[in-house]
């Protein structure tokens, strides 16, 4: 991807790019996550929610391999099966961080309402 779109793109705003990555994932029935020797990268807040960043496209998702991520990769999941993992993420409390941008700014939903929405856009393609 050009520099310039991945530039534009996260420059959007958290609901912006939240939309971009329903979009993109109903689109090409992907996801991308960050993987480290313990699983799935997982980020909290200041009231200990746990959450895992979700990506829509695998030059986003490289752009965090740095720091204390240099270590990790990049894993790309089948729409179909990240749809039914999150029903043991919706279980297990864990939400999902829509795109977040460098800066780690994200739209935060639960598991049930990314489903919902990408059910929601993947019947627009159907």
């Amino acid at each position: 991807m050009h520099p310039d779109k991945i530039k534009n793109i996260l420059n959007l705003s958290s609901v912006e790019r939240y939309g971009y990555l329903i979009r993109k994932v109903a689109d090409f029935e992907e996801v991308w996550l960050i993987k480290d020797i313990n699983g799935y990268v997982r980020l909290g807040d200041k009231n200990e929610n746990i959450q895992i960043p979700v990506f829509p496209e695998e030059d986003f998702a490289k752009l965090f391999i740095t720091g204390d991520w240099e270590n990790c990769t990049i894993e790309k999941i089948n729409v179909d099966n990240f749809i039914k993992w999150l029903g043991d993420l919706g279980n297990a409390n864990v939400k999902i961080a829509g795109f977040p941008s460098t800066e780690l700014n994200s739209v935060v939903v639960t598991a049930d309402e990314i489903k919902n929405h990408l059910f929601s856009e993947m019947q627009q393609y159907d």
